[in-house]
């Protein structure tokens, strides 16, 4: 238990930034406009900004930014793609935002096990596009909506398909947006 009340430790803040800029550089961004972004929630909680946001690229970005931010005291707010429904991305005391956006590499994926391994930043597009469904881009959303609502999912599931290696993901996405094959497999 806590002796005192939380608050914000302004000092150890502007420490752990200045260190974040020496180690990231422009990956350390403290712009006003970005800051809100990384504090806008969909729910009725009022957004509360943290002082910078960090775009880390790998773990072991991610770890120096933790070992900096505690070794000054400053608070961290992991941020995934900003879809929160409990102001869990707010902060309300300041501190780091470490945005995981650019740790998106799909890892391994175990379709005998219907699991795989992905980075923090991968997002349900990107996963179902490489392990499942590839439609023209803009209507992805309300497929997989209706794959998921019907037993269309296993018919579709068993037509023939081209294949494609996952460094040609965008030649997959044209096939299909140009009718030659109603599905396109990416394989990793």
């Amino acid at each position: 238990m806590l002796d005192q009340p939380l608050r914000r430790n302004s000092a150890g803040i502007a420490s752990a930034i200045a260190e974040l800029v020496t180690a990231f550089g422009n990956r350390v961004v403290t712009s006003h406009a970005v800051r809100e972004q990384h504090a806008n929630t969909t729910t009725w909680v009022a957004g509360e900004p943290p002082d910078a946001v960090v775009y880390p690229q790998s773990a072991d970005d991610v770890q120096q930014i933790v070992r900096i931010c505690a070794r000054h005291r400053a608070p961290v707010i992991a941020f995934g793609t900003g879809t929160s429904f409990e102001g869990h991305i707010n902060a309300p005391y300041g501190g780091v935002s470490i945005d995981l956006k650019d740790m998106n590499r799909i890892i391994a994926i175990h379709p005998q096990d219907f699991d795989c391994v992905v980075e923090p930043g991968v997002t349900r597009k990107q996963l179902n596009v490489v392990g499942s469904w590839a439609f023209e881009p803009r209507h992805m959303d309300a497929a997989l909506k209706l794959l998921d609502r019907t037993n269309w999912k296993n018919l579709f599931a068993k037509q023939v398909t081209h294949r494609f290696a996952l460094a040609n993901a965008n030649e997959a996405l044209e096939t299909v947006s140009r009718h030659l094959s109603g599905k396109a497999v990416i394989v990793p």
